[in-house]
């Protein structure tokens, strides 16, 4: 996509991500208005809070209203990875860690927990101006993983079709057989099967399809008003611990697999990362 064209009148920040909703984490209260300020000269929506435990329960209540999380790694009431941990099991969202005092091993850490960029403080104008690349950069690689997952999906579906066919087409008694002891690996026809068949005994054939049409209908479930309704009602109870398993128990929906809710969960985690945006006002929250 070319946002060269598409900016803001006032900044150079394309267009589709002037007004980017950044959830800001510092407990340091001069650091945190100053970089504030900072990126609101740019555009971006920011919401400020000083204690990390608040800006979960702030995510959690508003998870559809941030697109970034800035948190820096020096937080007295938590743990930085932890505060990770936490924020990737209510959104899949870009995060970045900053620091005055960066340590190659701590950076390492957060590369490998998804943490998309470590900011050395102080921070310049200029990076503050970029952030948007790294949610772009994140939405990217979350639409090219659901893509994937599609495409999987659609492989399986015809791997699954093409052995339910052949699976039928052995029941009707019409498949020809190599006979490896018999007459030099002549082919004999299973007349048995053959006969039942003729004399109207479909009663595997039958089986057989009525298991097809149960695949088919599990392949394709269809999630209604009424179980989607149910679906977020779960995730949003369940919270931090929203897993498959739970979100199933606690669904109790029959026929319904932790496969097919696993798959849904993600889709409904990039539909709200990828949803538009809803530019709030500023608010800052300090404890």
């Amino acid at each position: 996509m070319d946002f060269e064209s598409l900016s803001c009148e006032k900044t150079d920040v394309p267009a589709p991500f002037c007004g980017l909703r950044i959830l800001l984490v510092d407990n340091d209260t001069t650091s945190l208005l100053n970089l504030a300020s900072a990126l609101e000269e740019h555009s971006f929506k920011v919401t400020t809070i000083e204690k990390a435990t608040v800006a979960l329960s702030i995510l959690r209540e508003r998870i559809d209203q941030f697109d970034l999380v800035m948190v820096d790694v020096n937080m007295p009431e938590m743990e930085c990875f932890e505060f990770i941990n936490c924020t990737q099991l209510i959104k899949d969202i870009p995060i970045i860690l900053m620091s005055s005092n960066v340590k190659r091993e701590m950076v390492e850490q957060a590369v490998a927990q998804g943490v998309c960029f470590f900011f050395m403080k102080p921070i310049s104008a200029k990076k503050l101006k970029n952030i948007w690349q790294h949610v772009y950069r994140h939405q990217k690689k979350v639409s090219q993983k659901l893509e994937k997952n599609k495409a999987n999906n659609q492989v399986e579906v015809m791997d699954n079709t093409s052995f339910a066919n052949k699976k039928m087409q052995d029941t009707k008694g019409k498949i020809i057989v190599n006979s490896a002891e018999g007459s030099k690996g002549k082919r004999k026809r299973i007349t048995d099967e053959e006969t039942q068949v003729k004399n109207g005994d479909s009663e595997k054939e039958d089986r057989s399809l009525v298991s097809e049409k149960t695949m088919e209908k599990r392949r394709r479930l269809h999630w209604t008003p009424d179980l989607e309704k149910k679906f977020k009602k779960a995730v949003r109870k369940l919270g931090q611990k929203a897993r498959p398993k739970l979100i199933k128990e606690m669904m109790d929906v029959p026929n319904l697999t932790q496969k097919q809710i696993a798959n849904h969960l993600q889709k409904y985690r990039v539909q709200k990362q990828q949803a538009p945006h809803v530019q709030p006002t500023t608010s800052s929250i300090v404890n």
